[in-house]
Parts: C-alpha cells; structure tokens; sequence
C-alpha cells in the first residue's frame, strides 16, 4: 500500500512537471507570435488535463485576443465563467475583450465580478478606473 501511494505521489508530480512545461511552451510561443503552435498547445492542454480547462481556455483566449479575434476570445471567457463562475481572471480578461470592442457596460460589469471574486486583482482595478474616467 506505502509504495503504491509514492508511485501515485511521483506521477502526480510528473503529471504537474509536465502541465508546467506545456504552459511555459506555451507562453513562449507567444511571444514569437507563433499563433496556431500556441492555440495547438493549448487545445492540447484541453485534451490532457481536463481538469485545468481554465488555464487553457484563458490562454487561447488571450492568443484570439493577440490576433484581434475579439468575438471569438469573448466566447472562450464566457465559457470558464459558465463552469467556474468565481473565477476573477476570466472575468477580468473577459472584461479586457469587451473593452477593446467599446462595449463598457459590459467590461466594466466584467471587471467588477473580476473585483467581487478577487478584491486584490489591480489590474480589474486598473481597468475600472479607466472606464470610469471616459
């Protein structure tokens, strides 16, 4: 029973070494600009590690953001809300789409939830106050 636990307890930490991994390929493809290797890594993200859709989904949707596809990233952040509700960083990016569209009153209801669920999140903050003062 012990060595079956730290078998476990090694793939666990392998599995998350491994998530890691595709998360920094991820973001450094990003940075290249390498658009479909990103939205590739990410839907592969999906497909692997169900249970952290979130991080994909955010991610492709800040790839969509970076390629001015605005429709469709509000479409991948509306659908982490739909199943973890609480959850500030969607909100908040969900919020940054909405404003780059000019449609402020729902940005700014965005960054407000983002605040609700996060009172620490300055950059919801941020981008509160910028809505506020136009």
């Amino acid at each position: 029973m012990c060595k079956t636990r730290s078998v476990f307890s090694l793939i666990s930490i392998i599995i998350s070494q491994i998530f890691s991994a595709m998360q920094i390929f991820a973001r450094s493809v990003v940075k290249q600009q390498r658009w479909d290797e990103a939205i590739a890594v990410y839907q592969q993200l999906l497909t692997t590690y169900p249970h952290a859709q979130h991080v994909a989904y955010c991610g492709w949707g800040q790839v969509l953001v970076q390629q001015g596809k605005l429709a469709e990233a509000i479409t991948i952040y509306n659908k982490v809300i739909a199943f973890r509700p609480q959850d500030s960083e969607a909100h908040y990016l969900l919020g940054m789409a909405l404003q780059q569209q000019q449609k402020l009153p729902a940005a700014k209801a965005a960054f407000q939830k983002a605040l609700q669920f996060d009172p620490q999140h300055q950059a919801a903050r941020q981008s509160l106050k910028q809505i506020d003062r136009q």
